[in-house]
């Protein structure tokens, strides 16, 4: 899936694709201010200057498009960005990210307590559980809650969003709530029939062709 978004995407442009800090092999912690929003825009601006990067374009699946509101606003060099599988508002860092947080404490305290084979989870879940660093996830999600919310009027026509029908049912029932004013700001909100919030980035075919168009017009 990657290698087709680079083979498509690098005929037309100079493609920076950074690991997010405690994500890849970018460094992690434990500690909650690690993963301010602040210090996050600062690597990106770190990583752009090092590339030589003034002008740029940006593009986010999910969490990656939920900084990408946040780099639109605060950096005066984005030309356009394209964010999928969220939204702008308060939905990520009201609903989203205290419910993300509380699903992976219960798994922590068991693992901590050595007795994650009490817990109601497939084997599978429970080998990734022991092999995840818990306390780094649960440090982001509780940093998450800290972030200023981004709110529509803050967004102008440079800035889309795209989602698909099978996407998460809440963020989709969020969005759908917002349509009315992404319009009144002249904002593109694109909802693919039958994608679920994978398949916004895997169903290569159908995507890349309705990004290219906004990116090159």
């Amino acid at each position: 899936v990657e290698t087709k978004w680079v083979e498509e995407l690098r005929e037309h442009f100079t493609l920076v694709m950074p690991d997010i800090r405690g994500n890849g092999e970018s460094d992690t912690s434990g500690e909650t201010d690690f993963y301010h929003i602040e210090k996050i825009l600062d690597d990106i601006d770190a990583v752009l200057k090092a590339c030589g990067v003034e002008k740029f374009y940006y593009m986010g699946h999910s969490y990656g498009a939920t900084i990408g509101f946040h780099v639109f606003k605060n950096n005066e060099n984005v030309i356009k960005a394209i964010c999928a599988g969220s939204a702008p508002g308060e939905h990520f860092s009201k609903v989203f990210a205290p419910q993300a947080r509380k699903f992976f404490e219960e798994p922590n305290h068991h693992k901590k307590a050595n007795t994650l084979d009490q817990l109601e989870a497939s084997e599978e879940d429970k080998e990734w559980y022991r092999n995840a660093d818990l306390d780094s996830i649960i440090a982001q999600m509780s940093s998450w809650e800290t972030w200023p919310v981004i709110d529509v009027s803050e967004l102008n026509s440079n800035i889309a969003v795209y989602t698909g029908t099978n996407d998460i049912k809440d963020l989709l029932d969020y969005l759908h709530s917002l349509e009315d004013t992404l319009g009144a700001h002249s904002i593109t909100c694109k909802v693919f029939e039958g994608l679920d919030h994978g398949q916004l980035i895997s169903e290569t075919e159908v995507v890349i062709p309705w990004v290219k168009k906004l990116l090159l017009k």
